[in-house]
């Protein structure tokens, strides 16, 4: 089923409604770099990926972030928020999707905005120390056309795993044209603690 968030023009900013719960962590990549790369979206790159090192615990991935910006009033393009293991390459293995959000679409124009959706399938948990991949793709989404530019995130500015960005240009994205590029891609991604703790959950609240 397609989700729609319309978003207002003023900066989302998510928050925990209640504490993060003993054993939840969130690691954080926010937008320091301003919007950046080519688009992603079906007029544009069809998937792009940044790696983080999973911490602690073998948490699940409960919720997904990331920032948008719409180019121009139209169609938006339908995309997925996903987290992908590590193939033998060392780079993101599109046949092993861990976690996934439902398709959504954000209107946005003309300012990035923090997009979160919970995750719907998969989850985890994830293994202390193993490289994963957040994932942004439109592979698969519904034919429109205008895409979306990213945040950009300057290399270990905020959370320091040594990792980089990469971005695939072929309709089923897994052939990865960009390798090993900075800045990263910003994104968020909520890990929640054994089962049994109390989960946080996130809402979304309009910027002073």
């Amino acid at each position: 089923m397609k989700i729609r968030y319309s978003l207002p023009l003023a900066l989302m900013l998510v928050v925990l409604t209640s504490a993060l719960a003993l054993g939840d962590t969130l690691i954080s990549k926010g937008p320091d770099y301003g919007p950046w790369w080519n688009p992603l979206g079906p007029s544009g790159t069809d998937v792009y990926a940044n790696g983080f090192y999973a911490p602690g615990g073998d948490d699940n991935v409960s919720a997904l972030g990331t920032w948008l910006e719409l180019l121009t009033d139209g169609s938006p393009a339908v995309l997925r928020m996903q987290i992908w293991g590590t193939a033998p390459s060392g780079g993101p293995d599109c046949t092993n999707v861990i976690a996934s959000t439902d398709e959504f679409t954000s209107d946005v124009v003309g300012q990035l905005a923090l997009v979160t959706m919970p995750v719907t399938s998969g989850g985890g948990p994830l293994v202390e120390g193993e490289l994963y991949w957040f994932v942004s793709t439109s592979v698969g989404g519904s034919p429109d056309t205008v895409a979306y530019r990213v945040g950009g995130h300057t290399q270990n500015s905020v959370y320091n795993d040594n990792c980089t960005f990469w971005y695939a240009n072929d309709p089923d994205g897994c052939n990865f044209d960009g390798q090993g590029l900075t800045p990263e891609m910003a994104f968020e991604v909520l890990l929640t603690g054994p089962v049994g703790t109390e989960q946080a959950t996130w809402s979304s609240m309009k910027a002073l």
